[in-house]
C-alpha cells in the first residue's frame, strides 16, 4: 500500500464497525430476559442486524478504494447490496473462507424476515440460517418461537456481531497491514 493514501476514511469505516458491533452485542444481553417474540423486537433486531451489514459493506468500499482489484469501477462496485459477494470480489485475505460468506449470506436472509415478516410465518429454512449465522453447528438453542413470532437468543447476536468485527479486523489488517 502506498504510505501517501489517506487511510481516514478506511479507519472511520472501521470504527463505526466495530462500535456497532459492541452496541448489539452489549443490548443483546441486557434485553435477553425483556425480549419478547413481538414484531416491534424482531423488527428491532433486524434492522440492528441490517446496520452492522451497511457497516461492514462501507468498509469494503473504503478497502477496495486502497486496493487495485475493484476499485477501477468504485462507483459500480459500490453499489453492490450483496455484502459476501463484494468481499469475494475484493479478494483479500479478509474473506477469511467460503464459511463467511455462507455465515453473511445466513444473516442476510434473517435480517430479512426479521425486518419484514416478523407475524410468524417463515420459510422452512430460517432455523438452519440461524444456527449458521450464530456459527452453531451443535444443534444447540439458537432460536426461540412463540405464537406471536420468532425471534434470535442473545448468544446468537452476540456470536453474529462477533462475525462482523472479525471480519472488519481482518479486513483492516489485509488493507492497511496493522491490528485495531
Amino acid at each position: 500500500m502506498n504510505p501517501d493514501i489517506d487511510r481516514t476514511a478506511l479507519l472511520r469505516a472501521h470504527a463505526t464497525l466495530s462500535a456497532g458491533c459492541a452496541f448489539v452485542a452489549t443490548y443483546a444481553g441486557r434485553e435477553g430476559t425483556a425480549r419478547t417474540a413481538h414484531p416491534a423486537h424482531a423488527r428491532m433486531t433486524g434492522n440492528r442486524l441490517h446496520e452492522l451489514d451497511r457497516f461492514l459493506s462501507v468498509l469494503i468500499d473504503e478497502a477496495a478504494s486502497l486496493l487495485n482489484g475493484p476499485r477501477r469501477d468504485a462507483r459500480l462496485f459500490a453499489r453492490m447490496r450483496n455484502t459476501p459477494e463484494k468481499l469475494r470480489r475484493l479478494g483479500t485475505v479478509a474473506a477469511l473462507h467460503g464459511a463467511v460468506g455462507q455465515r453473511l449470506g445466513a444473516i442476510g436472509r434473517i435480517c430479512a424476515y426479521l425486518r419484514h415478516c416478523g407475524d410468524g410465518v417463515h420459510r422452512s429454512g430460517l432455523a438452519r440460517d440461524i444456527q449458521l449465522a450464530g456459527g452453531r453447528t451443535d444443534g444447540g438453542r439458537t432460536i426461540a418461537e412463540t405464537p406471536m413470532g420468532l425471534y434470535l437468543e442473545p448468544p446468537t447476536i452476540v456470536a453474529i456481531a462477533g462475525l462482523y468485527r472479525l471480519v472488519g479486523d481482518a479486513l483492516l489488517l489485509s488493507v492497511d497491514g496493522t491490528a485495531p
